[in-house]
């Protein structure tokens, strides 16, 4: 079955072996684009620059401690390289490790 408007998503995994795998719709909006490193994919769309994810992967690699921590960071360096090409009106982090739940679940909305 296909998702609603598939062709306007952009889906990023990372697995628990470090694997990565993205998905970019052909109609996704603005500049968009994707970038990947060892246990990491970024991406996003409505960008202020299509260097956004290459930041926010060099950002996580480069970071130490807890992932939690590097996840902030790596959202730090998407709002230095220019984040979205407007307003930021949401961010969110959900990390899920060994148990069935979200170890940590942020979201935060017209930010």
């Amino acid at each position: 079955r296909t998702a609603a408007f598939s062709e306007y998503r952009q889906v990023l995994a990372v697995d628990a072996a470090g694997g990565s795998a993205i998905h970019s719709g052909p109609k996704a909006l603005g500049i968009w684009a994707e970038a990947r490193g060892e246990d990491v994919a970024c991406g996003g769309n409505l960008l202020a620059s299509d260097r956004v994810p290459q930041a926010m992967v060099d950002t996580f690699l480069a970071s130490e401690g807890d992932l939690g921590d590097r996840l902030i960071a790596t959202m730090r360096a998407a709002l230095k390289a220019g984040g979205e090409a407007g307003p930021v009106r949401s961010a969110g982090m959900k990390l899920v490790r060994e148990v069935t739940w979200p170890v940590t679940d942020l979201r935060s909305d017209w930010t």
